[in-house]
């Protein structure tokens, strides 16, 4: 249980300069339903969106879908060989 805490609630230090948001909610014991795990946040809260390493085809184009209407940009992660580094490049 701690070290899944310390998993979700922490990362290493050569990331600070992110200015990451988290939103966690505890649910234990009663399950969480849809409209409990809904947060609606308004688009202009976002300046890009950057998806993860190994984000999967289907949800890559639905996010680039919605972004690209929205007018926001979408960023594709990408690990650097090597390095304790990501690069990013953009898809729309």
């Amino acid at each position: 249980m701690i070290n899944s805490f310390l998993e979700t609630h922490s990362k290493a230090k050569n990331w600070k300069y992110e200015k990451e948001v988290r939103f966690m909610a505890n649910h234990f014991p009663k399950e969480l339903s849809q409209a409990d795990r809904t947060l609606t946040i308004p688009d202009h809260y976002f300046a890009e969106v950057i998806l993860r390493i190994n984000v999967s085809k289907e949800d890559r184009n639905e996010i680039i879908e919605i972004c690209t209407v929205k007018g926001l940009k979408v960023f594709q992660a990408i690990k650097v060989k090597f390095k304790f580094k990501i690069n990013r490049i953009p898809l729309n």
